[in-house]
């Protein structure tokens, strides 16, 4: 399996076909219906992602590799949220999102949550509007994946801060990047392109601060 495009540092891998088969219903219909294959590119995943999953394959325990740069645990989770998407590789999507519903409820029950302290990135939301806008049309779970991501955002931030999204980067609002200084995307330019977040943040800002809690659903209405 050769995994990566050319100029980021691309990497092949090779696996039994039995292994591949056993952890992800993709690579399963591959070789069911084309057995005689022995080569298979993947040029959309990157390749340090791909290898935590090998790892997941081999020994069955979810373990993100951490030692690479700018490593952010939020977007390292959603990205094998994403392969578990793409591969169809459903337990390891599971135990990914619960690593993230961890991160995500633990603000979500705090009394003073607010866009400040949330580690949710502009980018972030981002990334997830784009990897499951290119998901197959019928796959629930990427919409789960977007629908968490959207209601965990809900209910970190304030009624205040819905209302006014797309100023939260100007030097008077209330984002911050400190988790991510290499972070450029704004959370305007996020309002602005993806319509369904942008209807949804305007939605939710009907509610109040009390309640903002209630967007983040139980665990379980995600896998």
């Amino acid at each position: 399996i050769v995994v990566g495009a050319p100029e980021e540092g691309q990497r092949t891998w090779e696996l039994p076909k039995a292994l591949l088969s056993k952890h992800s219903a993709f690579f399963a219909a591959m070789v069911k219906h084309d057995s005689d294959n022995e080569k298979l590119e993947i040029p959309t995943i990157a390749p340090r992602d791909f290898q935590n999953f090998v790892y997941f394959m081999h020994s069955s325990i979810y373990s993100l590799n951490d030692q690479v740069e700018e490593y952010r645990n939020i977007r390292a989770h959603t990205a094998a949220c994403v392969i578990g998407i793409r591969l169809e590789a459903k337990t390891y999507f599971n135990c990914a999102l619960r690593k993230l519903y961890l991160i995500f409820h633990t603000l979500a029950k705090a009394q003073f949550s607010n866009a400040r302290l949330s580690p949710i990135r502009a980018s972030d939301i981002e990334y997830v509007c784009e990897q499951t806008a290119t998901a197959p049309k019928d796959s629930i779970t990427a919409l789960k994946l977007k629908q968490f991501f959207f209601d965990a955002l809900a209910a970190h931030w304030t009624q205040s801060d819905a209302l006014f999204v797309g100023y939260l980067d100007s030097p008077n609002g209330t984002s911050n990047r400190n988790d991510a200084p290499f972070d450029t995307t704004t959370w305007s330019h996020v309002y602005n392109t993806y319509p369904d977040f942008r209807t949804y943040m305007a939605n939710s800002a009907a509610a109040r601060d009390a309640s903002r809690v209630a967007f983040l659903r139980p665990e379980n209405e995600y896998l």
